[in-house]
């Protein structure tokens, strides 16, 4: 096709790394006036003499104590020759005239020294940076507990498993440990990490070693010369950045919750919470660096989907904030981070009910009648019910941030944690709603946040169908709900079409990200018909993942109209990525990129290049073990997909990726073989059962075939599919008679 090659020359000449040259690269870390790269960053000690208190609450903070050089002063850890036992490897913590080193081995083998230039965060708990050398830093898997001997701390302690066997996930001189790559864009100010591809080596540079007033406010030089020249104004403030601050609250006559004062803008994609997602959310990052402003044209941010969060939202994996803040009724209704915290501590304004009093009448919800607790005991505490905790990195107490009523009947329905059972450890879901049964159907049945609206999916389909809909489709509701519930949706039926056009043209970015995570599982046709317009959306992360959804439509004719904006779009995501060489992601949706279009060849650079990044990255091998079999290299596909199993036995994808290429060598035994344990360990993958259907037919199984069959037509009865393969079957079962 004619539109095709330019696009295929187009991924050559920007994607081509030699395979040799795709290690990756490392930091400097002395500081001195070499870091300062962009002299339009002043630091610090110039806003000292005209913003005193805030610099005062910011000293002892931990955007302050984010990253600091190894000192005295900084170290908290105990650096006094002591040794530290692991289940697979020993470290030993010393100093000497240097400065502070680790010594460190596998379990029974000798270990090597690695200098220690640099902390990490300070409560409660402190990692240190080790320099393994090519500008190198590894956030070392062995923690210091800062908390105090009474609450179990000042102990050295391991964050993982396995991190000091070689090619696995956790082993710490990996990419998931490496600081340049993983951490350092958001523990220090003004970050370029710096990769060299030829080299594979790092040159990171900051201004600041730590979060600093610019790494938010943006670089003050600007900002400091208007001033000095009386010219500095509000509209003309000097700096890049807008400084957005919380918006103001008024109590109506007779509401008992406040509301923003009439004109200003609320949504999450414009306002301080877009600012402070740069860090506070799981993302992908799209650029060198980091830039609190404008956070959909720099990150991709996870949807609040298992297995990162649990079914009704809560938060499951370590996902920081935003992914369930803007769950939250407050995100929609204009509550910002500084409405709770200070913005230079960082800490929240105070630590009683005080805090949501600020928005919420307290003779109205400070009382035992809705908290169902005595006034100012522990389980009156509004956070505790609203914002539970969950533990990560062994110490760290982290509260979901969705603001949600805690619901007993979905925990019990969905599976997931209910929240009163965190203190009454020694009931049930039937005594938390026991205790809740008066409210039941005045607080409870609105089924509006994600795990009620399940809740009334399972007890009622037609109702609950109708009420997601409804949701979807309802501005005033959280982007994130919407962008969840939208995959909630039953896409067989002609009128929730309408609904996902709807969608696709929210002004929420996140509402837009739950469409095309839709559309990744439906028809061409459909994915080309709704997704095709968001190549042209303003959010940066919207039309990357739009083209990486319409991809595949380059291998087919497309109308001479859509060339130029498909090939315009996929040169915008190939240029993002290129930029982005230290990356396993941007590896990854290289390699997607150049597999969609059909240039295997390229595809298979690209993997490869990310199992070198991370060889025990799995899913990376998965689709390099699928490129290889599509280019008919059936014993490197085997070999891939053979470590796999040997990480993780019940990989279903591998099996049947493994029995495909029994397949093509026409070894039934073992092709049945593996297409039968993936089947059986995912029997609703209707791609399994129907492959291992064919695969029975091929190898002469006929009457074995047609009993799978049986249970297939029960799951979907009416399949012309199964039809036809039916009377297949039975059509070679009489030829054998």
């Amino acid at each position: 096709m004619s539109y095709l090659m330019p696009l295929i020359m187009l991924l050559c000449n920007l994607i081509l790394l030699s395979l040799s040259a795709v290690v990756f690269a490392q930091p400097s870390y002395m500081v001195n006036e070499n870091y300062i790269v962009n002299q339009s960053y002043v630091g610090n000690d110039t806003c000292i003499d005209c913003h005193q208190s805030e610099v005062a609450s910011w000293k002892p903070s931990h955007h302050a104590n984010s990253m600091l050089p190894a000192s005295d002063k900084s170290v908290l850890g105990d650096f006094n020759n002591i040794r530290f036992e692991s289940k697979d490897g020993w470290t030993i913590f010393n100093q000497d005239q240097a400065g502070y080193y680790i010594e460190t081995g596998q379990t029974g083998q000798t270990g090597r020294r690695y200098e220690v230039p640099y902390v990490f965060a300070y409560k409660p708990l402190q990692q240190i940076l080790v320099d393994i050398g090519k500008g190198r830093l590894q956030a070392y898997p062995v923690a210091w507990d800062s908390r105090g001997k009474e609450e179990g701390g000042q102990r050295w302690y391991s964050l993982y498993e396995d991190t000091h066997i070689p090619d696995t996930p956790f082993n710490w001189l990996g990419q998931f440990n490496n600081w340049n790559a993983r951490c350092a864009e958001c523990h220090s100010t003004d970050l370029k990490r710096g990769y060299d591809v030829e080299k594979d080596s790092y040159n990171t540079t900051f201004s600041e070693v730590n979060v600093s007033c610019e790494a938010c406010h943006g670089p003050a030089e600007k900002h400091i010369n208007l001033t000095q020249a009386q010219q500095k104004s509000v509209a003309n403030s000097g700096f890049k950045n807008k400084q957005y601050k919380k918006l103001d609250w008024i109590f109506e006559d007779g509401k008992n919750t406040a509301k923003v004062l009439q004109g200003q803008s609320v949504s999450i994609d414009h306002g301080q919470p877009d600012q402070c997602a740069a860090c506070h959310s799981r993302r992908t990052s799209l650029t060198d660096g980091n830039d609190p402003s404008e956070f959909t044209q720099h990150y991709i941010p996870r949807l609040a989907l298992p297995e990162l969060y649990y079914s009704d939202g809560q938060i499951q994996d370590e996902v920081y904030v935003y992914g369930s803040f803007s769950q939250s009724k407050m995100a929609t209704a204009g509550v910002t981070c500084s409405n709770c915290h200070d913005p230079h501590s960082g800490k929240v304004l105070t630590l009683d009910n005080n805090l949501c009093a600020q928005c919420h009448v307290q003779s109205k919800f400070d009382t035992p009648e809705h908290t169902l607790h005595d006034s100012g005991s522990s389980g009156g505490q509004c956070i505790d019910c609203h914002m539970p905790e969950k533990r990560y990195m062994g110490v760290d107490d982290r509260r979901d941030h969705a603001f949600r009523i805690p619901n007993p009947w979905v925990s019990e329905n969905l599976g997931t944690p209910d929240v009163c059972l965190d203190c009454h450890q020694d009931k049930n879901s039937q005594w938390s709603q026991g205790q809740l049964k008066s409210k039941k159907s005045k607080v409870f049945g609105q089924y509006d946040d994600i795990g009620s609206a399940l809740l009334l999916n399972a007890e009622n389909p037609p109702q609950g169908q109708a009420n997601i809909a409804k949701l979807v489709v309802d501005e005033s509701q959280p982007a994130m709900r919407r962008a969840v519930l939208l995959g909630r949706l039953d896409m067989t039926k002609m009128e929730n079409m309408q609904i996902l056009n709807e969608a696709a043209n929210s002004s929420e970015s996140l509402v837009k990200l739950g469409v095309i995570t839709v559309l990744e599982r439906s028809s061409q046709q459909l994915q080309l018909q709704v997704g095709f317009g968001l190549l042209y959306d303003e959010h940066k992360n919207v039309r990357l993942q739009a083209i990486k959804l319409l991809a595949p439509a380059f291998r087919r004719e497309l109308p001479e109209k859509a060339q130029k904006p498909m090939q315009d779009a996929l040169m915008e995501a190939v240029t993002t990525y290129q930029q982005q060489q230290d990356l396993l992601s941007a590896q990854i949706a290289l390699a997607d990129l150049a597999y969609k279009v059909g240039d295997l060849e390229q595809a298979q650079v690209q993997y490869l290049n990310a199992v070198r990044i991370q060889p025990s990255f799995l899913p990376s091998k998965l689709n390099l073990a699928s490129v290889y079999r599509e280019t008919s290299q059936l014993d490197k596909a085997r070999v891939l997909l053979e470590e796999i199993l040997v990480v993780e036995p019940q990989h279903a994808m591998a099996l049947h990726n493994l029995g495909l290429i029994y397949v093509v060598k026409r070894d039934w035994p073992q092709a049945l073989d593996a297409l039968i344990k993936a089947k059986q360990i995912e029997p609703d993958n209707a791609r399994f059962s129907f492959v291992y259907v064919l695969a029975l037919e091929a190898s002469g199984n006929y009457e074995d075939a047609l009993v799978q069959v049986d249970m297939l037509e029960q799951r979907t009865p009416g399949d012309p599919a199964l039809k036809q393969l039916r009377e297949r079957l039975q059509s070679q079962l009489q030829k054998q008679l």
